[in-house]
């Protein structure tokens, strides 16, 4: 995926793949680990998956990736 890329993520399952995997270079600050951590918690059955999603949108915004 590019910069000028726009994904929907449905997934707690798609969204870790685009942290792990697809994340801009230089952009993991701490909320990016802590996406991954819950992302893993809901694929685990350990958490809701609305907590997954405002990890990632938080992880987005700190890496200026989101469009609002």
């Amino acid at each position: 995926y590019g910069r000028d890329s726009r994904l929907e993520i449905g997934s707690a399952r798609q969204a870790a793949e685009v942290l792990v995997l697809h994340w801009p270079e230089g952009s993991y600050g701490s909320k990016h680990l802590a996406a991954q951590v819950a992302c893993l918690d809901v694929m685990e059955g350990r958490s809701e998956p609305e907590h997954a999603r405002r990890a990632f949108v938080a992880a987005a915004r700190e890496a200026g990736i989101l469009l609002e």
